[in-house]
Protein backbone atom coordinates (compact mmCIF):
# COMPACT_ATOMS: atom_id res chain seq x y z
CA UNK A 1 0.00 0.00 0.00
CA UNK A 2 1.58 2.64 -0.88
CA UNK A 3 0.72 6.54 0.84
CA UNK A 4 0.42 9.60 -1.37
CA UNK A 5 1.31 13.04 -0.29
CA UNK A 6 -1.23 15.71 -0.43
CA UNK A 7 -1.15 19.52 -0.91
CA UNK A 8 -2.95 21.95 0.62
CA UNK A 9 -2.67 25.28 -1.20
CA UNK A 10 -5.21 28.30 0.66
CA UNK A 11 -5.97 31.63 -0.92
CA UNK A 12 -6.78 34.84 0.43
CA UNK A 13 -7.68 38.09 -1.23
CA UNK A 14 -8.20 41.40 0.38
CA UNK A 15 -10.10 44.33 -0.37
CA UNK A 16 -8.79 47.80 0.65
CA UNK A 17 -11.21 49.63 0.58
CA UNK A 18 -14.11 46.86 1.76
CA UNK A 19 -15.28 49.20 4.79
CA UNK A 20 -16.28 52.24 2.29
CA UNK A 21 -17.89 49.47 0.16
CA UNK A 22 -19.98 47.80 2.94
CA UNK A 23 -20.52 50.86 4.68
CA UNK A 24 -22.25 52.45 1.41
CA UNK A 25 -24.31 49.52 0.83
CA UNK A 26 -25.25 49.40 4.24
CA UNK A 27 -26.79 52.67 3.81
CA UNK A 28 -28.38 52.26 0.88
CA UNK A 29 -30.49 49.82 1.79
CA UNK A 30 -31.24 50.93 4.88
CA UNK A 31 -32.34 54.15 3.00
CA UNK A 32 -34.36 52.07 0.89
CA UNK A 33 -36.25 50.17 4.02
CA UNK A 34 -37.05 53.34 5.61
CA UNK A 35 -38.68 55.10 2.52
CA UNK A 36 -40.36 51.64 1.87
CA UNK A 37 -41.58 51.73 5.28
CA UNK A 38 -42.80 55.35 4.80
CA UNK A 39 -44.74 54.63 1.90
CA UNK A 40 -46.66 51.17 3.03
CA UNK A 41 -47.59 53.14 6.25
CA UNK A 42 -49.05 55.91 4.29
CA UNK A 43 -51.25 53.35 2.35
CA UNK A 44 -49.00 52.62 -1.02
CA UNK A 45 -49.48 49.41 -2.85
CA UNK A 46 -45.57 47.60 -2.39
CA UNK A 47 -46.06 46.06 -6.12
CA UNK A 48 -46.33 49.30 -7.59
CA UNK A 49 -43.25 50.87 -5.92
CA UNK A 50 -41.17 47.74 -7.30
CA UNK A 51 -40.08 49.59 -10.43
CA UNK A 52 -39.84 53.01 -9.03
CA UNK A 53 -37.41 51.71 -6.12
CA UNK A 54 -35.65 50.14 -8.75
CA UNK A 55 -34.44 53.03 -11.18
CA UNK A 56 -34.50 55.25 -8.46
CA UNK A 57 -32.26 53.67 -5.70
CA UNK A 58 -30.49 51.43 -8.54
CA UNK A 59 -30.93 48.06 -6.72
CA UNK A 60 -31.88 44.57 -8.19
CA UNK A 61 -35.48 43.07 -7.60
CA UNK A 62 -34.30 40.21 -5.14
CA UNK A 63 -32.65 43.52 -3.32
CA UNK A 64 -35.69 45.29 -3.17
CA UNK A 65 -37.76 42.14 -2.48
CA UNK A 66 -35.36 41.40 0.67
CA UNK A 67 -36.18 45.03 2.02
CA UNK A 68 -39.72 44.37 1.63
CA UNK A 69 -40.25 41.13 3.56
CA UNK A 70 -37.74 42.75 6.31
CA UNK A 71 -40.19 45.77 6.28
CA UNK A 72 -43.42 43.71 5.86
CA UNK A 73 -41.88 41.32 8.84
CA UNK A 74 -41.19 43.93 11.34
CA UNK A 75 -44.90 45.24 10.33
CA UNK A 76 -46.17 42.27 11.33
CA UNK A 77 -43.90 41.24 14.54
CA UNK A 78 -45.15 44.99 15.88
CA UNK A 79 -48.60 44.34 15.03
CA UNK A 80 -48.32 40.94 17.28
CA UNK A 81 -46.68 42.47 20.17
CA UNK A 82 -49.10 45.40 19.84
CA UNK A 83 -52.17 42.72 20.45
CA UNK A 84 -50.10 41.14 23.66
CA UNK A 85 -49.62 44.58 25.07
CA UNK A 86 -51.51 45.57 28.61
CA UNK A 87 -52.63 49.66 28.58
CA UNK A 88 -52.78 50.78 32.13
CA UNK A 89 -54.79 53.92 32.33
CA UNK A 90 -54.27 56.57 34.55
Amino acid sequence: MQLTKSRQITFQTRIQSKDLILDSYAALMSLVERKLFSAIVKGRDVNSLKNEYLKTYQISARQFNSCRFLVEGKIKACLAIKKELVYCRA
